[in-house]
C-alpha cells in the first residue's frame, strides 16, 4: 500500500497465490470530503473477473467499511451480491483487511482475510 497523488489515495497493490494459481489484483481507496465516504476500486485476476467493483461507505464512518456489488449469472441465474470491505489498522505495525460475501438476502459470510504486519522500521 502506498499513497499517490499527493497523499490524496492509497494505491493497494498485491500478488499471491490461491489453490497453486497465481492472482494478483490493485484497489485505488479514498476517502470523499464533501460527503465524508469511503470510496474504493477493486479489480483483480481471481474474484472480479472482467469487471471493476465500485465500493463506498455510509457517510462519516469511523473506519474504512465499503459496501460493493457484482453480477453472479449463469444461464439458470442472474442476481446481485454484496461484497462488503474492512480495513482495521490494528496497531502501527499490523493491518487487517476482511472482506464478506453478502447474499441477495442480506446474509454476510466471511470471504477473505489479510493480515499485513511490518517487518522493520
Amino acid at each position: 500500500m502506498r499513497p499517490i497523488l499527493d497523499g490524496r489515495f492509497i494505491l493497494h497493490e498485491y500478488k499471491g497465490s490461491f489453490g497453486g494459481k497465481a492472482l494478483e489484483g490493485m484497489a485505488l481507496i479514498g476517502c470523499h470530503l464533501e460527503t465524508g465516504k469511503y470510496q474504493m476500486a477493486w479489480v483483480d485476476s481471481f474474484h472480479t473477473g472482467t469487471a471493476m467493483m465500485f465500493s463506498e461507505s455510509s457517510r462519516h464512518a469511523e473506519r474504512l467499511n465499503v459496501l460493493g456489488g457484482y453480477e453472479y449469472v449463469t444461464p439458470e441465474i442472474d442476481q446481485t451480491w454484496g461484497w462488503r470491505t474492512e480495513i482495521e489498522l490494528v496497531h502501527d505495525d499490523e493491518l487487517v483487511l476482511t472482506a464478506y460475501n453478502v447474499t441477495p438476502e442480506g446474509e454476510e459470510a466471511k470471504a477473505t482475510q489479510t493480515v499485513y504486519k511490518r517487518m522493520m522500521r
